[in-house]
């Protein structure tokens, strides 16, 4: 087989790291770039035989990225791989014009099927081939799944970090006294148990319970004075804080986890049943 090259594009550096080690282990040559103006220099020196593209990339997303590559008559027949952590990305992206999606974390061996599929790459059929002596296919076999394994352990850390940060910020409403975490673990319980009796489907959304927990993190940019407030609210008052929903929305709108399902609970948990407003 020839020499093929694959273009990584990913923010992810250790996980740039792994799909590097992984598929050169099959003889792909891989080019790593971690953002788009990145990956556009990339792309005008060589065409690679194929583009693996996160969608949460900061600045341009994966999304727009990936139209923009297909309308480029350079590169509209590109294989693209799309990778996102959020499952809810994956129509999105193949309706961009990707050929594939992956959900992270994925399993190397996942990509190169893929990439068979695509560009004619056999997965495995170098790193194990008939033939070789035993020492050395099992030298590579176990550096395959040490691979597989760091990927994992990485990820899994990444997203303890990740959600344990999410969970700080939550708390932090406890202390302005804006709630009580009784009220926010209340909330989510019953917001995810209804989930499951009236749209199972939605709870598939990594997301959504993220959502449900963070819905009134909007109340951060509502004054004091209106919130601890007794009595009525006036109409200029009620108005701030109908606001709060909108507030949430732009704190959140960036936080790769929260996208889809989770940042429409913030935005909208104040909408009426009938769509009225």
């Amino acid at each position: 087989m020839n020499e093929e090259r694959i273009l990584v594009v990913d923010d992810d550096v250790g996980l740039c790291e792994l799909v590097r080690a992984a598929l050169e282990l099959e003889g792909l040559v891989v080019d790593e770039a971690h953002h788009v103006v990145e990956a556009d220099r990339l792309l005008h020196e060589r065409r690679p035989a194929a583009v693996v593209l996160d969608i949460g990339l900061p600045g341009i997303d994966g999304l727009f990225y990936t139209a923009r590559l297909r309308e480029n008559p350079r590169t509209q027949n590109l294989p693209i791989i799309a990778i996102s952590g959020s499952e809810s990305n994956g129509p999105s992206a193949l309706a961009a014009g990707a050929n594939a999606f992956v959900q992270k974390p994925f399993d190397p061996l996942e990509l190169l099927t893929l990439l068979q599929r695509m560009i004619g790459v056999t997965p495995l059929t170098k790193a194990f081939a008939p033939g070789q002596p035993d020492d050395v296919a099992n030298e590579k076999a176990a550096e395959f799944r040490r691979l597989v394994e760091v990927g994992r352990r990485s990820h899994e850390q990444l997203e303890n970090a990740y959600r344990e940060t999410l969970a700080s910020i939550a708390a932090s409403l406890e202390i302005r006294g804006l709630d009580t975490s009784a009220h926010t673990k209340r909330v989510t319980a019953y917001a995810m148990r209804l989930t499951v009796e009236v749209a199972p489907s939605l709870s598939d959304d990594p997301g959504l319970e993220w959502g449900f927990m963070f819905h009134d993190i909007g109340n951060i940019g509502v004054p004091d004075w209106i919130l601890i407030k007794r009595g009525s609210l006036k109409s200029d008052e009620w108005r701030i804080l109908q606001q709060h929903t909108v507030v949430g929305e732009q704190l959140l709108r960036t936080v790769p986890l929260l996208q889809g399902e989770g940042i429409r609970v913030v935005r909208s948990h104040h909408e009426r049943w009938d769509g009225t407003g």
